[in-house]
């Protein structure tokens, strides 16, 4: 499978890139598509309090949120791995840790685009060390992409 090969170097930043660059076209087609319908997913709870406060104070924000989330729903999964589950049940234990981090940025509707997102994290987070042993280095790279995605929001947050 895939994921069993260790993401290094300029593959690692492949992956982080991609992972930011198909979540925000997921995002933007799964928005569109439950607005057209009539379903309204709320912004994360107080995401409209922070894009008063200005550039360089946005983007300190979007880093500790990054790496509070990475650390609360992604650094299980290491654990998982140290404790050696098979990666069936560590895809499943995906899946539920990504379904939490949806419902904490609001709403069951929010499982949608957050939700997805965390599951494609929870994937790179596999991908780039953590299936192999290196939680450290999988953080890493969920958090550069965590934080790029949520900078980049909150930017176009600011100006749009």
């Amino acid at each position: 499978m895939w994921l069993r090969k260790e993401a290094q170097g300029k593959a690692a930043l492949f992956w982080i890139l991609a992972t930011v660059k198909v979540n925000f076209v997921y995002a933007f087609v799964a928005l569109w598509v439950l607005i057209s319908v009539g379903v309204i997913v709320p912004a994360s709870p107080g995401v409209d309090d922070f894009l008063d406060i200005g550039f360089v104070a946005l983007l300190l924000i979007s880093l500790k949120y990054a790496l509070f989330e990475e650390l609360l729903f992604r650094f299980p999964l290491a654990i998982l791995v140290w404790l050696q589950y098979s990666l069936g049940n560590l895809l499943v234990f995906a899946l539920m840790f990504s379904i939490l981090f949806g419902l904490a940025h609001g709403s069951p509707e929010n499982i949608l685009i957050q939700g997805v997102f965390g599951f494609m994290l929870s994937l790179l987070f596999l991908k780039c060390g953590g299936l192999q042993g290196r939680p450290f280095k999988a953080l890493a790279c969920t958090f550069a992409a965590h934080w790029l995605y949520n900078a980049s929001v909150f930017l176009i947050g600011m100006f749009f």
